[in-house]
Order: C-alpha cells, then sequence, then structure tokens
C-alpha cells in the first residue's frame, strides 16, 4: 500500500514539474525558417490582452501553438515573441510584459506581407503617437465643450421664445 502512495506522490510530482516546464519559456535558434503565420480573427476580450500564436521548432518539425488570453496587467503591455532572422539562423525571441510608460504609447508588432513573404515588425514605444492622441484628445474635449456650448445656446432659445410666447 505504502508502496503504491509513493509511486503515485512520485508521478504526481513529475507531472507538475512536467506542467510548469511547458509554460516556461527561452530563447534559441534554429537553421530552417518559419512558415508563415496563420491568419485567424481574435475578438477583444474586456480585462485580456491576446498572447498570439506562433510556430515553435520541436523535434526537428514547426509546430502552431495557438494563441491564448491573458489577464491584463495594469502597470504593464504585453509584447508578443517573435521570430527574427540573423544571418542564415532564426532566433526566437520570447513574449514577455513591458512595463508601461506614461510618455508614450506601444503599438503592438504585427506581420506584414513584403514580396510574398511574411516578416515579422517587431512592436516599438512611440512619443510621437502619444503626442498625437494627446493633441487629438484636447482637441476631442474642446469640441465637445463646444458642442454642449451650442447645444446650452439652442435650449436657451428655445426656452425664450416659449416664454416670450406664453406672455401673449
Amino acid at each position: 500500500m505504502k508502496r503504491h502512495i509513493l509511486i503515485v506522490l512520485a508521478a504526481l510530482m513529475l507531472g507538475a514539474g512536467a506542467a510548469s516546464a511547458q509554460t516556461f519559456a527561452v530563447d534559441f535558434d534554429v537553421d530552417v525558417a518559419p512558415p508563415p503565420p496563420r491568419d485567424y480573427v481574435v475578438h477583444s476580450q474586456p480585462g485580456y490582452v491576446w498572447v498570439q500564436g506562433n510556430w515553435q521548432w520541436n523535434a526537428g518539425q514547426w509546430v502552431w501553438v495557438t494563441g491564448h488570453y491573458e489577464p491584463e496587467r495594469a502597470d504593464a503591455v504585453w509584447v508578443d515573441g517573435s521570430w527574427i532572422q540573423q544571418g542564415h539562423r532564426w532566433h526566437w525571441r520570447t513574449g514577455r510584459w513591458d512595463r508601461r510608460r506614461a510618455d508614450a504609447v506601444w503599438v503592438p508588432g504585427s506581420w506584414r506581407h513584403d514580396r510574398g513573404r511574411a516578416v515579422w515588425v517587431e512592436g516599438r514605444w512611440d512619443r510621437d503617437r502619444w503626442e498625437r492622441e494627446r493633441r487629438h484628445d484636447a482637441w476631442r474635449e474642446r469640441r465637445d465643450d463646444r458642442r454642449d456650448d451650442r447645444r446650452d445656446r439652442r435650449d436657451d432659445r428655445r426656452d425664450r421664445r416659449r416664454d416670450h410666447r406664453g406672455w401673449r
């Protein structure tokens, strides 16, 4: 009986170790270019970020790893992992959480097509876009204030006409 319990406990411990090893990813290099990324539609989920699916090299062949949702972090943005060509080799850069910046907007990486090939464009922090969005937000506030003022003046004119008619 004790022997069976020890075997079960050992199996559970090995299984737990295997599960944690699957979630741990490292940067590595391969000689074979990854296939083009798969196209799929991602629906936004409030409070979650999409971790993009990718090709991984496993036992001498490419295997597609499906994307998944991760809980959003208030102080960080998700930077997707990517394959980067370095000479004749391909280097996997693991995805990571990057600290959110107050002075820039994170522009996520994306795939684009260049001469029949899929090319990964790395994500980046963009101060110019942050400035444009900040100016646009200020413009939008001023526009909304002007609309509110016009609406208030229109309502005042309507009220004055209504009041004026009532005096007759």
